[in-house]
């Protein structure tokens, strides 16, 4: 199966909660050909999922030895090419929430740090799956209201957003641009002013969708002209059973490799 994993803040969170939530729109579209892992972190900004990174337990599965735990990143799927990434972050570093000079950083990471703690969150990924260029979706911070959210802006928001742009070209990785293309996010997408509403969850479902496809076509599970997904299903289609004796059929179900 593959494995699809969400990193981000409360819209990655919480994008299994609202009605056709994109993250259950992703699990929806990989029916019996993939598990979503979402790993979203309400109220998180760059900084502080860069550090999770370092913790075994937020990427931590359960295990047959606690001595070893088994992370999401160690599954085989992420180490033959067979894997997603989302990345979905800034809507928290944007936010001017404390006093400038005050200790207390609150959510707030300036941009150069936002720029420098999402290469080194890519940088993380790529020597955790021995590679150098890792599976990994940039997702642009969207839209917020600043009537319902005071210490956020658009304007505060857009360097953000171009420097997911900026890494994206520069590490030549997908990227979904919230604020560009058939599917840019307004603030009429929103549910509160800054989480999604089911519009919102709708556009950012197509727009990875469409990434995916164009992105890793071999991990699209779209189904072929024959009818059958693109990708290997979990357990064998009931067509291969049909038709074969108790014996042939349980033979077939509890072969080790599916």
């Amino acid at each position: 199966r593959i494995p699809l994993l969400l990193l981000g803040d409360s819209i990655t969170q919480q994008s299994f909660s609202t009605p056709g939530g994109w993250g259950a729109s992703l699990q929806n579209w990989y029916q019996r050909t993939g598990d979503v892992y979402n790993r979203g972190l309400s109220g998180y900004n760059s900084r502080w999922l860069l550090y999770c990174l370092s913790n075994p337990s937020y990427l931590s599965l359960p295990s047959t030895s606690s001595a070893t735990p088994y992370s999401i990143l160690d599954h085989p799927g992420f180490h033959n090419d067979s894997g997603i990434i989302t990345l979905f972050l800034g809507a928290n570093d944007a936010s001017y929430d404390c006093p400038l000079g005050s200790e207390v950083t609150g959510q707030h990471v300036p941009p150069d740090e936002f720029h420098a703690n999402i290469l080194s969150i890519i940088q993380h990924l790529a020597t955790a799956l021995s590679t150098p260029k890792p599976p990994v979706i940039l997702v642009t911070p969207g839209p917020v209201s600043s009537s319902s959210w005071p210490t956020r802006s658009q304007e505060n928001l857009r360097p953000y957003a171009e420097s997911i742009r900026a890494i994206a070209a520069d590490k030549n990785l997908p990227l979904v641009d919230l604020w560009a293309g058939p599917d840019a996010l307004t603030v009429s997408d929103l549910s509160d002013g800054l989480h999604l509403s089911p519009s919102g969850s709708s556009k950012v479902f197509k727009s990875l969708q469409a990434t995916i496809r164009s992105s890793f076509p071999h991990l699209a599970p779209d189904d072929k002209v024959d009818g059958f997904p693109n990708v290997e299903l979990c357990m064998p289609h009931w067509s291969v059973l049909a038709g074969v004796g108790t014996a042939e059929a349980a033979e077939e179900l509890l072969k080790r490799e599916r």
